[in-house]
């Protein structure tokens, strides 16, 4: 479960040069964590944790914060720690386009292959054209446009997405982000 450190003790220092964030940013941060670790364990866990991600990115679905909370909790312990939460923060909220691509490719590549597979696409399909509906898109439009999106992303139509053809193609369809509701706030 994270790195069992002291919240009241995180090394700002570090955090400034491995994350976007300033020390004034990640005192908010910490002040945020800190209220919702109602345990006082250190971690947030799941429950905890969706009440942050809800504040910081709007209407995500159950899923897409059961797939954030596994991928936060980058050890797998079943919490999530101050720096774990800012490290992640810090990618999809103030990261590159590159950054953000490789993290939401993480995130839907459930069994850590390194590839999407035809499952964990369809997964991606069915979030991109949730968002596209959510953000006033027809049906019929949505469905056109995130097909294109993934056919371009698949150049080799072999059914399976590396990270690599995903992070290519996803810099040349900026819409992509957004598509998955990448567009997070995080202070």
């Amino acid at each position: 479960m994270g790195n069992k450190q002291n919240p009241g003790d995180p090394n700002f220092n570090e955090l400034m040069k491995t994350t976007h964030f300033d020390r004034n940013e990640l005192n908010t941060l910490l002040n945020e964590f800190k209220a919702l670790d109602k345990d006082k364990s250190g971690e947030l866990n799941e429950s905890e944790f969706t009440t942050v991600m809800k504040k910081h990115s709007g209407n995500l679905t159950e899923d897409m914060l059961k797939r954030l909370f596994r991928t936060f909790d980058k050890d797998g312990g079943g919490g999530v720690d101050f720096k774990e939460l800012v490290t992640a923060l810090s990618i999809i909220g103030k990261g590159t386009s590159e950054e953000k691509l490789k993290y939401m490719f993480d995130l839907f590549d459930e069994n850590r292959d390194g590839t999407l597979d035809k499952k964990e696409t369809t997964k991606i399909v069915e979030q991109m054209r949730n968002v596209a509906l959510a953000m006033g898109s027809t049906t019929a439009g949505a469905e056109k446009f995130v097909q294109t999106v993934v056919q371009k992303i698949d150049a080799n139509h072999d059914s399976n997405i590396s990270k690599d053809e995903w992070v290519k193609v996803g810099l040349q369809v900026p819409s992509l982000l957004a598509l998955l509701g990448a567009d997070f706030k995080t202070t």
